[in-house]
C-alpha cells in the first residue's frame, strides 16, 4: 500500500510539474511575443480618430533589456519613430520616441512614452510637444489587430541604407518620358535646426514647399504654395527606395476638427518618385520660392538673440513684431510686401 501511494504521489506531481512546465513556457513566449506591432485606434482626446499603424523591426536582445525599433503613421496626419524596452520591475513594454505631423511650426512635433498592457491589447501613456516638455497630455490605445501592415509604407518605414539622403532630383514614377515633371529637393542645416526647400513643376502646376527634415533627414514636415492653393504636407524616403510625398490642402494641422480627418485625407495627393540624380543644379530648389506667400502675421526664429521667436503682426503696410521676448520691432513692407523697413529696440 505504501509503495501505491508513492506512486500516486510521484504521479501527480509529474503531472504538477508538467502542468507548470507548460504554463511557463506558455507565459514566457506570450511574453516574447509581445509586441506594440500591428494596428490601433487613434481616438484619445487630441487624436483624429483613424488608425494607428506600426511596424517593428531591429529585434535585439542587449544589456539594458529587450528592445525593438517601431515605425508607425496615425490618421496618416502623423509618424511615430521610437526604441521599445522590457522594464524588469513592471515586467512590460514600453516605448519611448518621438512624433511628427504634417506642417510646419511649433506644434507639429514632440516626445512621447507609451505602456503597453500585460495582454498586449492596450496602451497607455504621455505625450508632448518638443518645446514645452513639462506639459504632459494622455495617450491611449486599444488594439484592433496584432497582425503586421502589409505594406511597410502604411507604416512609413524609412530607407536605412547608408547612401540614403533626401536631397535630389526627382521624377514621379508613372510620369511619362515626355511629361513636364520635376521635383527639385535641397537639404540645409544651421544650429537652428534640419531643413528643406521643394521647387517642383508637374504638368501645368508649379508650386514650392518648405519645412523641417527629420530623422537624419530621410523624412520632412513642411508647407506647400501654388499660384491658387496652398497646404501642409508629408515626405519621406519609403524603405524601397523612393521618395513618397502627401499633400494636403488645410492651412494648419491645428485648424483640423479632429473629426474631419477623413474629409482632409479623402482629398490628400500622393506623388511617389524616383531619384534622378543626387545634386540639384543651383538654385533650382528656390525657383517657385514667389509663390510662398508673404503674409508677416505670423513666428520666425530669431538666430540674432538666441533660440527664441519672432512673433510679427501685420496690419495693412504695418508690420510690429517681439523678438525673444527681448525687444520690439517695427517697419513698414515695400510694395512687394516681401521687403521690411524700420527700427528695432
Amino acid at each position: 500500500k505504501q509503495k501505491k501511494v508513492e506512486v500516486a504521489v510521484m504521479r501527480l506531481f509529474s503531472r504538477f510539474l508538467l502542468l507548470f512546465l507548460i504554463f511557463f513556457v506558455v507565459f514566457v513566449n506570450c511574453q516574447e511575443d509581445q509586441t506594440f506591432e500591428g494596428s490601433w485606434t487613434d481616438t484619445c482626446a487630441n487624436c483624429f480618430g483613424g488608425i494607428l499603424y506600426i511596424c517593428s523591426k531591429n529585434l535585439r536582445n542587449n544589456e539594458i533589456g529587450y528592445v525593438e525599433t517601431i515605425e508607425g503613421v496615425y490618421s496618416e496626419l502623423g509618424s511615430i519613430y521610437a526604441d521599445v524596452f522590457y522594464d524588469s520591475q513592471t515586467d512590460s513594454l514600453y516605448a519611448e520616441g518621438t512624433w511628427y505631423e504634417s506642417g510646419y511650426n511649433d506644434y507639429t512635433r514632440g516626445g512621447f512614452r507609451l505602456n503597453l498592457s500585460s495582454d498586449g491589447n492596450n496602451f497607455n501613456g504621455v505625450w508632448w510637444y518638443e518645446n514645452q516638455k513639462c506639459l504632459k497630455f494622455d495617450w491611449s490605445s486599444n488594439r484592433i489587430s496584432s497582425n503586421r501592415p502589409s505594406s511597410s509604407k502604411e507604416c512609413r518605414a524609412l530607407y536605412t541604407e547608408p547612401r540614403a539622403e533626401l536631397g535630389g532630383v526627382y521624377r514621379r514614377v508613372d510620369a511619362n518620358s515626355d511629361d513636364v515633371d520635376s521635383f527639385y529637393l535641397c537639404t540645409l542645416s544651421n544650429e537652428i535646426g534640419d531643413f528643406y526647400t521643394l521647387s517642383y513643376d508637374i504638368g501645368d502646376v508649379v508650386g514650392y514647399s518648405y519645412g523641417r527634415t527629420y530623422q537624419n533627414q530621410l523624412a520632412g514636415q513642411g508647407s506647400w504654395y501654388t499660384d491658387s492653393s496652398k497646404g501642409i504636407n508629408s515626405i519621406w524616403y519609403t524603405d524601397d527606395g523612393d521618395l513618397q510625398i502627401n499633400f494636403w490642402e488645410v492651412d494648419s494641422i491645428q485648424d483640423l476638427d479632429f473629426t474631419e480627418y477623413l474629409i482632409i485625407n479623402s482629398k490628400k495627393i500622393s506623388y511617389e518618385l524616383i531619384k534622378v540624380d543626387d545634386d540639384p543644379p543651383a538654385g533650382l530648389c528656390l525657383s517657385r520660392q514667389d509663390l510662398a506667400q508673404s503674409d508677416w502675421t505670423t513666428v520666425f526664429t530669431d538666430t540674432v538673440f538666441g533660440q527664441g521667436r519672432l512673433y510679427t503682426c501685420q496690419d495693412g503696410p504695418i508690420v510690429e513684431g517681439v523678438y525673444s521676448e527681448f525687444g520690439f520691432l517695427r517697419g513698414i513692407l515695400d510694395a512687394t510686401k516681401r521687403n521690411l523697413r524700420g527700427t528695432c529696440k
